[in-house]
């Protein structure tokens, strides 16, 4: 079997993975009516596929997940869900490897798999689980030798790119249709799975500087280390040492997925709802708080809930922003760790499940059932988040709050405050 070129490979298999039945099948239904197959024309086999992707021949197919699966490794580490974000350094490199687990029956053989030497024949009767990678127009993925690739984050950072890998058993058998005069028709994937992954690459941030990041007044971090901080700050200040990276915030982000259910958006919601929000804002995230929050989620779900209705009140609050809600009237604490990255404010909100009030300001539901918001749907969150904390060894503060602050329109809604200082407590307000 002949080596193959990758980017040439990759074409020709993503056009076959979104090909239908239909488009070179014999017929073709059309509301009710036969309309009659598209003919491939008499050309080189990679051409025509060239030009199949192009005049849009090549549509989406109504793929099924059965009981295969596929995982993506980040770093060695497998993935927990289909679909997350990973925070990486500027200039950092990730490597991502897709394990592959057919259907029972099917086989990842090597010898199994498509090569272009199919193409230029007889397609055979069927290729098992070959691996798609798909990336953004501007990212440069590098193959290795194990079969994984490497994606490697620009030195300047701030920006944002999905990588995502898919598989699928394809089928192919002698018909109508013509490639090169040799006769083939391509049937939909009988079996495909798809996994990805949002990589969000990081604005580095000088701790002893102004405060200013890319134009934007971050401000100064307080002295973790000086005689004047909390004790508990003094003897945890590695855990209080400002962020060194930072994320950007900006309409092309903002509805990027961190988790299947959480936006990057939604995670860091405008700390000033009732004002007009930047084009452009960065955000500290913490990598313990994406890993709590993937495990809170489980945890939720095998609680018998809905993970669309967890909402986030408050995300990340930079020292400016701290000193300015504070002019309006709303305390956070000097060190409060809303500032690093790794504190969320959490309400279970219905809601969200409503199209027509998705959008709305987010508050309290009644979680317990008894037909009244209080801090007792609250505490529900709370055993949950406790829960998640000693699975997994990741613990901080949990608290119970009677009124959010605000300022905007979910101010007075009971809320669960959740952080990840490094030690467990508890409070409530």
């Amino acid at each position: 079997m002949r080596p193959v070129d990758l980017a040439t490979r990759s074409l020709a298999l993503l056009a076959l993975l979104f090909m239908t039945a239909s488009p070179l099948a014999a017929e073709e239904e059309h509301n009710g009516e036969t309309a009659p197959a598209i003919a491939a024309p008499d050309v080189e086999p990679m051409e025509f596929l060239r030009q199949a992707v192009t005049r849009g021949i090549a549509r989406s197919a109504a793929l099924t997940e059965q009981e295969g699966s596929l995982t993506l490794e980040v770093n060695g580490e497998a993935m927990r869900l289909a679909s997350r974000a990973v925070l990486v350094e500027p200039g950092d490199e990730v490597r991502l490897r897709a394990v592959v687990r057919p259907p029972r029956g099917l086989s990842t053989r090597p010898e199994s798999r498509t090569s272009l030497d199919d193409y230029r024949g007889l397609l055979r009767q069927t290729s098992i689980s070959e691996v798609l990678w798909e990336a953004e127009p501007d990212d440069i993925l590098l193959p290795v030798p194990d079969g994984s690739v490497v994606w490697r984050a620009g030195a300047s950072g701030g920006g944002a790119s999905y990588v995502s890998a898919q598989a699928a058993e394809l089928r192919a058998q002698r018909g109508a249709g013509q490639i090169h005069s040799t006769g083939a028709e391509l049937a939909a994937p009988a079996w495909s799975a798809r996994a990805g992954v949002l990589l969000l690459s990081g604005v580095a941030f000088d701790r002893t500087g102004d405060g200013i990041l890319h134009g934007q007044n971050v401000g100064i971090y307080p002295n973790e280390r000086s005689g004047s901080a909390p004790r508990p700050v003094r003897e945890h200040a590695h855990l209080y040492t400002p962020p060194g990276v930072f994320y950007r915030l900006d309409e092309r982000t903002r509805d990027a997925r961190i988790l299947p259910h959480l936006t990057l958006g939604e995670l860091m919601p405008a700390v000033f709802p009732d004002e007009s929000e930047p084009e452009v804002r960065y955000v500290s995230i913490s990598p313990r708080l994406l890993k709590f929050l993937e495990e809170f989620y489980a945890e939720w779900i095998a609680a018998g809930h809905d993970p669309r209705h967890v909402a986030v009140l408050r995300g990340f609050v930079s020292p400016t922003e701290r000193l300015r809600l504070e002019r309006r009237g709303v305390s956070l604490a000097e060190f409060s760790r809303f500032q690093y990255g790794d504190a969320v404010a959490l309400v279970y909100d219905p809601r969200r499940t409503d199209e027509e009030e998705r959008g709305a300001p987010p508050r309290m539901g009644d979680l317990t059932g008894d037909g009244e918001v209080t801090t007792e749907d609250a505490e529900v969150m709370a055993e949950i988040a406790k829960d998640t904390m000693d699975r997994i060894g990741m613990y901080g503060g949990l608290g119970i709050v009677e009124s959010f602050q605000g300022p905007g329109p979910s101010e007075g809604t009971p809320y669960l405050h959740v952080d990840l200082r490094g030690w467990y407590t508890t409070f409530r307000e």
